[in-house]
């Protein structure tokens, strides 16, 4: 580990964090460590875990006044300072996070959407998986005695800590227990869209100003899924359709990857793709993304 150049707070970051390295506890993301603002100590110091391989980086120098600045104190756009990979966050549930593959580095839909662009677009894109089973639009509802809104999970707090260019959303398939209740007066009319509205607000005020798209139609299901062909998927789709249009968001429909052989293409469980699932998924989010 070197400390040349380092401030005496960055180095006590820097062990801290080979410290944790090396008792299983590595990030697995990169760490900011902002350092007092002064004179003696300006910078921003970037921490990469690996391992028990720590790096340490000047990245910019971010004041108490939240202006961006190099070295020498000239203020300097955000952009010149990330990394030249254009990063995509894919923010979601089970699906999204890949939930049933053996595989789920390899085969999830975020690992083989990078595999994608890798093959077109050598070194220019970066894929996150944010997924985390479960999770959904409502802020009401329960998952394992917690809140079950994507917006409440560390995920949600990773993807905007990592300031993507591209957020790619699925959300909606743990809501389905709930749209039916605007309809007939148990939950207020709009409340699953004021409460999207919020949570892709979050990311619309990033520096990065992303580009977001969101599935306007859920993957479809297979006979084994309790909610295959109730009215709630439908009404839950066309709610997204509609969101979507207001909020003047590209959409992707996911069903019509999938539903030429559903039965085929999902688990045991009729909802969770297998990985050609999951590659039909990475391949038409692909497509919307460079449309």
């Amino acid at each position: 580990m070197a400390f040349n150049g380092m401030c005496a707070r960055a180095k006590i970051a820097a062990v801290v964090a080979w410290f944790l390295a090396g008792y299983g506890m590595a990030f697995g993301e990169v760490v900011t460590w902002p350092a007092a603002p002064g004179p003696s100590c300006t910078n921003d110091y970037v921490l990469s875990v690996t391992g028990r391989n720590v790096n340490v980086m000047t990245v910019r120098c971010n004041n108490d006044d939240g202006i961006v600045r190099d070295e020498t104190g000239s203020r300097r756009d955000n952009e010149a300072w990330r990394p030249h990979k254009t990063r995509i966050a894919c923010i979601g549930d089970s699906i999204t996070y890949g939930f049933g593959l053996k595989d789920r580095a390899r085969d999830a839909y975020p690992a083989q959407l990078q595999r994608m662009l890798d093959k077109k677009f050598p070194g220019k894109y970066e894929v996150r998986n944010f997924g985390n089973p479960g999770r959904g639009v409502y802020t009401h509802t329960k998952f394992k005695g917690t809140c079950r809104a994507f917006v409440s999970v560390p995920e949600h707090a990773l993807a905007l800590a990592w300031h993507p260019d591209i957020v790619i959303c699925n959300l909606g398939a743990n809501d389905w227990g709930e749209i039916d209740k605007e309809g007939d007066g148990r939950l207020a009319k709009g409340t699953f869209a004021r409460e999207y509205h919020a949570l892709l607000d979050e990311y619309r005020n990033l520096s990065t100003k992303p580009k977001i798209v969101i599935w306007t139609a859920l993957a479809p299901l297979g006979k084994a899924h309790g909610c295959c062909g109730k009215p709630c998927v439908e009404t839950l789709n066309a709610e997204l359709v509609r969101f979507a249009g207001e909020e003047g968001l590209p959409g992707i429909d996911m069903r019509k990857p999938l539903a030429d052989d559903i039965e085929s293409l999902v688990l045991k469980d009729g909802i969770h793709p297998d990985p050609e699932g999951s590659r039909r998924i990475a391949e038409a989010t692909f497509k919307t993304i460079f449309n």
